[in-house]
């Protein structure tokens, strides 16, 4: 199981036994309007979803705040090796953790790991619905850029120069606040869900 965590956050590669609770989350109204998929998700469809996405193209993480509380889902899906690229996604299923620095720092953490410190990945991607304009702001906060649009969405892009160029103000606070957490760890055993390098990394632990 693979685990990243810093500034007091903790992401936790998601297994089986989670799925149940993320599709409690994922058919909330408040986290279901904002998606592509809109329609309700069943036990059978939840689990036929996860056996799509075990894999080492896909990075499904819940997040664990600093009070040790499950509060949602990260990933950075459909990763391609020879593209350097995920498909970055974030929702919070906590209503009282929206406007607290966890999502930020979740978000942060994924982009250190992947972006920073892994030599596979250059850039990110998300692709979210026009209609959610808080989080086209959310995104632009961390550096993502509009690439692409069609009716319904808008694809932006955050590459490695986009991300250093806004995130040290961040980083700066956050430090501060949590001076004996704030470095990267990453933590699990090699897998076959994982890429190279991410078992190579584990592997020196």
């Amino acid at each position: 199981m693979l685990t990243l965590s810093q500034y007091g956050v903790t992401l936790r590669r998601l297994e089986t036994e989670d799925i149940e609770e993320v599709r409690l989350w994922r058919n909330e109204h408040f986290i279901q309007n904002k998606m592509l998929f809109t329609e309700e998700i069943t036990p059978e469809m939840q689990a036929n979803w996860f056996n799509s996405i075990d894999n080492k193209s896909n990075y499904y993480f819940i997040i664990i705040d600093d009070r040790g509380r499950r509060v949602g889902l990260i990933n950075s899906k459909n990763v391609s090796i020879e593209k350097k690229v995920g498909e970055g996604g974030i929702f919070i299923s906590d209503l009282d953790v929206w406007h607290t620095a966890t999502p930020v720092i979740a978000s942060m953490i994924l982009i250190n790991f992947s972006i920073l410190l892994l030599k596979s990945f250059d850039r990110s991607i998300v692709r979210i619905l026009k209609s959610n304009k808080p989080a086209i702001e959310y995104n632009k906060k961390l550096g993502y850029l509009k690439c692409s649009e069609d009716d319904k969405t808008i694809i932006m892009e955050l590459t490695k120069e986009s991300y250093l160029k806004v995130i040290q103000p961040y980083s700066d606070i956050l430090r501060k606040l949590h001076p004996k957490k704030k470095e990267l760890v990453y933590t699990g055993t090699a897998s076959k869900n994982n890429i190279d390098e991410i078992n190579n990394l584990l592997k020196k632990i």
